[in-house]
């Protein structure tokens, strides 16, 4: 598989402190920011440049100045080598990623979660009867918990099945004594 692409030298940016706009982060095939990555102008950044010097070159103040005309005419140019390249650089992402099958596995990812969260839920709602089903709604929750960190911590259930266990556990202890 080919190696995700480097940034050109002048796509990176250093934007102002405090100032992000159309500056990104260099992004990975998840599109979560690369560790240690550059501060990318994308192609949307550089058509805005283009579009704003091409308006301030039918200002009549810049008219009258051959100049200033002319430093706006070779900034449109620079701007548009630069979208060309950022244009280029966008589209290598985008086949590499569309290669990367990354998208597919990913959908498959998320919904074999939604499927477990929903067969835990499924499990946590069913009274126990006796003390298998409380070793079910465990083996339930050991199979929740090898989830991500993020969707454990972010699970809306997850105090309701804490406490469905709870119960469960007690009923079945007072029901043993």
């Amino acid at each position: 598989m080919a190696e995700w692409p480097d940034v050109p030298d002048p796509l990176v940016s250093y934007p102002p402190k405090g100032f992000l706009g159309c500056h990104d982060h260099e992004r990975d095939v998840a599109g979560g920011a690369r560790p240690g990555g550059k501060h990318v102008s994308g192609s949307s950044f550089h058509r805005s440049r283009i579009e704003g010097f091409e308006q301030d070159l039918t200002r009549k103040v810049v008219i009258k100045s051959e100049s200033r005309t002319k430093q706006l005419r070779g900034l449109i140019q620079d701007a548009k080598k630069e979208f060309r390249l950022a244009v280029a650089y966008e589209k290598e992402c985008a086949r590499i990623k569309a290669k990367s099958g990354y998208e597919t596995a990913s959908d498959a990812h998320s919904g074999a979660r939604k499927a477990l969260h929903n067969q835990v839920n499924a499990i946590m709602a069913e009274p126990e009867k006796t003390m298998v089903g409380v070793l079910i709604k465990a083996q339930a929750l050991d199979a929740w918990n090898k989830v991500d960190h993020f969707h454990r911590t972010f699970n809306i259930q997850g105090p309701e099945w804490a406490e469905a266990m709870a119960h469960a556990v007690l009923r079945q202890g007072a029901r043993a004594a």
